[in-house]
């Protein structure tokens, strides 16, 4: 790689040598970018150096330093990964609520946000919030939901199903979680198969259902919802990209005009999506399936089960230690 670019992704690491201002907005996207690729490669030392020039190079710009730093969740991971909790736990708070304000409660990237904010209160030792954020949290991104794209987002979303993962396991068998009527095997079995299936299983999963259609007419309604839900994802996306922007740069037609063709393609999606599934039933099970449940998982006989995900591993226990117990460990 040349000299000054990191070996990875290419970015440059210092854009003062190579002549571009530090603080211009094409140079803190550029910089938000790398600083989020380290975190997907867990260097998260590296990460938060990049995380900490924006901040300084963002003083002079209120709305660069709240969308990069001060309500980034990415941000908020690299503080809790250098073990800074106390300032994550501040940042994710501000996530959560941007997040809020611009997608609103359902969409997965407010889901992410308290996420990440249920990975400060654990790292904190919060436990009660943590699974309280988490229970706001985890179900929505257990949900298959291909509305919304995921992207760069992956690693975060991993993070925050592994912390959840592990704080089951630490909770087990405790007062807490049994007064939160928690089933924290059941719960953190049904986090680890999702681990296991993320990614590629999603695109298979679109190709398998436009494919299996078995009539034209079929193939084109699947077609038609799988365009809606792209249509959906780049236009949410965009209004989010809108919104962040000073007042004084805002469009208000667009602020108008985007959520209500955002919610009309919605509903033509969830039209489309209610008639595939009375005439071709198993769409709807290839394209969000129905997760295992714990005693069809668990192995018949002595020998545990291990699930794998990004970082943690569950052992299920097998039929001869009976209904309970799991253990949940870093992996390798």
């Amino acid at each position: 790689s040349p000299r000054g670019r990191d070996p990875v992704t290419g970015i440059p690491r210092d854009f003062g040598k190579i002549g571009v201002e530090e603080g211009s907005r094409n140079t803190t996207n550029a910089r938000a970018d790398l600083a989020d690729t380290l975190a997907d490669q867990g260097r998260w030392a590296e990460a938060l150096q990049q995380f900490d020039t924006i901040k300084a190079a963002s003083a002079h710009d209120p709305a660069m330093l709240e969308k990069y730093v001060l309500a980034n969740p990415s941000y908020a991971v690299a503080l809790i990964r250098n073990g800074r909790p106390a300032e994550a736990l501040a940042i994710a708070r501000r996530a959560a609520a941007r997040q809020l304000r611009l997608v609103g409660k359902d969409h997965r990237q407010t889901a992410g946000a308290q996420g990440i904010l249920a990975m400060a209160l654990t790292a904190l030792g919060r436990d009660r919030e943590a699974l309280v954020a988490f229970s706001h949290a985890t179900p929505r991104l257990l949900t298959a939901d291909h509305n919304q794209s995921r992207g760069a987002q992956d690693w975060r979303t991993k993070l925050v199903l592994e912390s959840h993962m592990g704080l089951l396991a630490r909770l087990s068998g405790t007062a807490l979680v049994a007064e939160l009527g928690i089933d924290t095997t059941a719960e953190a079995f049904r986090i680890a198969d999702t681990l296991r299936g993320q990614g590629v299983q999603r695109a298979l999963n679109a190709s398998a259902a436009r494919a299996s259609a078995g009539t034209p007419g079929l193939a084109e309604l699947v077609r038609q919802a799988q365009d809606k839900a792209n249509r959906i994802g780049a236009l949410t996306a965009l209004h989010a990209k809108l919104l962040s922007r000073p007042t004084d740069q805002q469009d208000p037609n667009a602020q108008k005009t985007l959520p209500a063709t955002i919610a009309r393609l919605r509903n033509e999606h969830k039209a489309l999506t209610a008639q595939i599934a009375r005439r071709f039933p198993s769409y709807a099970s290839l394209m969000a399936p129905t997760p295992p449940t714990i005693a069809g998982a668990r192995p018949q006989g002595g020998a545990d089960r291990h699930l794998c995900g990004r970082a943690r591993e569950l052992r299920l226990g097998g039929a001869e230690n009976g209904a309970g117990g799991f253990r949940s460990g870093a992996v390798g």
